[in-house]
């Protein structure tokens, strides 16, 4: 955008410079086998649902997964078709390593969070202890927890789009005919997704 008086010359057109992000759904599933005697014996309806939930909940965790997986294996410089994802200098583990990240940037990436493993958070509680808390080494800035992150990561996590081509809901198959003489149940939850990084530096990791 510009700035116009009011009886000036029209301003020109930006040329425009599109870049394209191709994104490609796989479908996450998870299935468990339950036996007729577990159902029947834990209250049927209410142990079904919550079988349902735990399932739901591995495959959102895939999908995390995924997204850590997208942010690391992203350029660091970008492409026509891949943002860049900005990488620090140092190894992990100097109480600076946030503040670095950040500092990588780009001003459009403003809601940020930090990812990171359990393990590594307490390194960095460590050095913070060290310090005598003279020095927040998350920068204030919230934390999440992935154990699949193989350096810290700092970002907006709107720098990534999940698009779910069947909507937002897990999808459920109930089978009880193929293993009936047995006397178990198999339940499969699936849920096609496209993950992918699209928004250029909104993403910064510590060098592993």
């Amino acid at each position: 955008a510009v700035a116009h008086t009011e009886g000036g010359d029209p301003i020109d057109e930006e040329e425009l410079v599109l870049g394209i992000a191709t994104l490609i759904p796989v479908t996450y599933k998870k299935f468990v086998q339950i036996s007729d005697e577990a159902l029947d014996s834990m209250s049927g309806e209410a142990y079904l649902r919550y079988i349902y939930d735990e399932v739901s909940r591995g495959i959102i965790k895939a999908e995390e997964n995924a997204v850590v997986a997208a942010i690391l294996a992203a350029p660091q410089t970008a492409t026509a078709t891949a943002p860049a994802v900005a990488k620090t200098g140092s190894a992990a583990g100097a109480i600076t390593d946030i503040v670095e990240a950040r500092a990588l940037l780009s001003a459009a990436a403003s809601d940020l969070v930090i990812i990171l493993t359990p393990a590594l958070y307490a390194t960095y509680k460590g050095l913070q202890m060290a310090a005598n808390y003279g020095v927040d080494p998350f920068d204030g800035l919230p934390v999440l927890f992935n154990d699949t992150v193989t350096a810290p990561i700092v970002g907006d996590l709107s720098g990534v789009l999940v698009n779910r081509p069947n909507g937002d809901n897990v999808e459920f198959k109930y089978d009880d005919k193929t293993l009936m003489t047995e006397d178990v149940v198999k339940i499969l939850g699936r849920q096609p997704a496209a993950i992918g990084v699209v928004g250029n530096l909104f993403f910064a990791k510590v060098a592993a």
